[in-house]
């Protein structure tokens, strides 16, 4: 009985992968807008720091990690990222930190300078994917 269900359980996956695995070149995007804290910054703080955090190496190129963000996984070459390590979800709030100390933007703060910086009015949404993810 236990083998019959983990077998069906495990097809059951195989399956969703195969129906929802799509190919880069299918995307349907050309650009990705992030925002968020440590998790999607692929470099934000560490240019805001002068190269100092976080620490290359261990971590990869000024990222929070040691490799590759799952941001940059997705395919989609154009990236215009807003994420800072160390940021929470609104600085009116709590305001988040870099480990030097200096004051990130909240994610509340990325998006209201994103549409503050951006002439929206170019912008072709049907192109462009928002993310957020904050909060680990």
């Amino acid at each position: 009985m236990y083998i019959s269900r983990l077998f069906y359980e495990f097809s059951f996956l195989i399956l969703i992968f195969k129906v929802f695995t799509i190919q880069s070149e299918e995307i349907p995007y050309d650009t990705i807008v992030g925002f968020g804290d440590s998790t999607t910054d692929t470099g934000n703080v560490y240019n805001l720091t002068g190269f100092k955090w976080p620490v290359v190496p261990p971590y990869y190129n000024g990222r929070f990690s040691n490799g590759k963000l799952w941001i940059e996984k997705l395919g989609i070459s154009n990236l215009i990222n807003n994420a800072y390590g160390g940021a929470t979800t609104d600085n009116n709030l709590v305001q988040g930190f870099t480990a030097l100390n200096l004051a990130v933007p909240g994610v509340r703060q990325q998006i209201t300078k994103y549409i503050n910086t951006t002439n929206l009015t170019q912008v072709n949404f049907h192109r462009i994917i928002y993310i957020i993810w904050a909060g680990a």
